[in-house]
């Protein structure tokens, strides 16, 4: 449930995704101070603010996790790397030189006949927390859908990209 405390807080919708900010905290959120909690089980991120042992809630919005087959790993970690521009190097689309797909979304070892390269899948506001595993924008349907990344709603994880920093704590429960 989403909570609005007078007119500090903004609740935004995005191509049906409830997203919550409270914008008269957002000034005070830097890397210094936010700490990014991943709920599995609602599909849910949340970005805090921590001040001493306390912690607000900034930032709220759905996500779509990984599929069955492709669980995003649960854990304890730190943002270890961000780009604005990534391309998966594994999951995305082989072209002929015509530039055309070919064989539908695929994955890299998979080349399928008259392929001629593969092009990675746009992965923007990359946040690496796990190996491959990050948070970036994304199609986020009501449920687990990716190949094991959290995905983020366009519109709001270009805000929590610069919120955050490399070291920034992410927390991944169920």
């Amino acid at each position: 449930s989403l909570l609005s405390i007078g007119t500090s807080s903004r609740q935004y919708k995005s191509e049906g995704h409830e997203i919550y900010v409270n914008q008269a905290l957002l000034p005070a959120l830097d890397p210094s101070n936010a700490k990014i909690e991943v709920d599995l089980s609602d599909q849910r991120a949340r970005v805090y603010r921590e001040d001493g042992p306390h912690k607000v809630l900034v930032i709220e919005t759905q996500i779509s996790s990984g599929k069955s087959g492709h669980a995003t790993p649960t854990g304890t970690f730190r943002i270890g790397e961000k780009l604005e521009q990534k391309q998966s190097t594994l999951y995305g689309t082989w072209v002929d030189r015509g530039g055309n797909a070919v064989g539908g979304s695929s994955e890299v070892g998979r080349r399928p006949s008259g392929a001629s390269h593969f092009v990675g899948a746009d992965m923007p506001y990359w946040m690496r927390i796990n190996g491959g595993i990050g948070l970036h924008v994304g199609i986020v349907p009501d449920y687990p859908a990716s190949h094991g990344c959290i995905r983020v709603p366009a519109s709001v994880q270009p805000l929590i990209f610069s919120k955050v920093g490399v070291g920034t704590p992410v927390t991944v429960t169920h």
